[in-house]
């Protein structure tokens, strides 16, 4: 299957210098962002194993179809001894009888080699037919956990902005109702105003600071989020540059995008391809 994984980086990289990495020194960009979440989102790098692991079943499969060649030796050793008895005449015709010492060593070697290749042999091919799909298979669940990183990173990294935005903007409503609150005070003091003003101005204030309350919680929770996808707690995070593209969809039709999605849906090739090995498994039983 195409190897789809250098262009999402590329993608990633040019959205990345369209996130304003020239602002602050001390703010994080989108990149730096991703890359620490590669190195520490655990899904990802269980998928990235699980492909490496899946790699070897071809060179495992392949490996039967070649010949096998078997070399053996072997060397035995073997000791014996003890008395023989022998039996003599003298000259004048007698016989005696003495005992002899004796000791054999016995050495034996061996070597053997064979080579031997199987002509065809369906299972065999079978086999590696399905370690292939099986080896697709672990590519596209790895290069689907690489799209689901980034589309998981991205949205932590904008959710996080988009409650610093929303706490700001409260922040500023609270500040604005404060002086509000402050002037009708003053007012029902001189007598321009009536005391349901102060109370109503008052109560305004007392909301917009309850929601800044909600507003901190909620952007606790986003940056946790994004911690749990990293490992790393920051800052500051770059904000979007001034010139973002908003590029429309091209063609601007949507059953054409159902069909692309359709062909190269990463988890549907998956699992196509665990259906092939599958089929594959099973023919190489016949």
């Amino acid at each position: 299957m195409r190897n789809i994984a250098p262009h999402c980086a590329v993608a990633l990289l040019g959205g990345a210098l369209a996130l304003g990495v020239a602002t602050a020194a001390s703010a994080t960009n989108f990149l730096e962002v991703y890359h620490q979440a590669v190195r520490h989102d655990p899904i990802y790098r269980q998928a990235h194993a699980n492909y490496r692991a899946a790699r070897e079943a071809r060179p495992e499969a392949f490996a039967l179809l070649l010949p096998q060649l078997s070399a053996s030796a072997g060397e035995t050793w073997s000791h014996s001894s003890g008395r023989a008895g022998q039996i003599s005449s003298t000259s004048s015709g007698s016989l005696y009888s003495y005992q002899l010492p004796y000791a054999e060593n016995t050495t034996g070697k061996s070597w053997s080699l064979n080579l031997s290749e199987t002509l065809f042999s369906w299972t065999d091919w079978m086999n590696l037919k399905a370690a292939d799909h099986q080896v697709a298979e672990a590519q596209a669940n790895y290069e689907a956990a690489t799209q689901g990183l980034i589309l998981s990173t991205a949205q932590a990294y904008f959710n996080v902005l988009a409650a610093l935005d929303t706490l700001h903007a409260q922040q500023s409503s609270l500040e604005a109702l404060t002086l509000e609150t402050t002037r009708a005070r003053k007012e029902y003091r001189i007598g321009m105003i009536a005391i349901t003003d102060v109370q109503q101005a008052r109560a305004a204030r007392d909301a917009a600071a309850a929601e800044v309350i909600v507003d901190e919680q909620a952007l606790s929770a986003a940056e946790d989020q994004l911690q749990a996808i990293t490992g790393r707690h920051y800052r500051s995070l770059a904000e979007p540059g001034p010139h973002l593209p908003l590029a429309m969809p091209d063609p601007a039709d949507r059953h054409a995008w159902v069909q692309t999605a359709l062909r190269q849906n990463l988890s549907l090739i998956a699992s196509r391809l665990a259906a092939k090995a599958a089929a594959d498994g099973v023919r190489a039983a016949y």
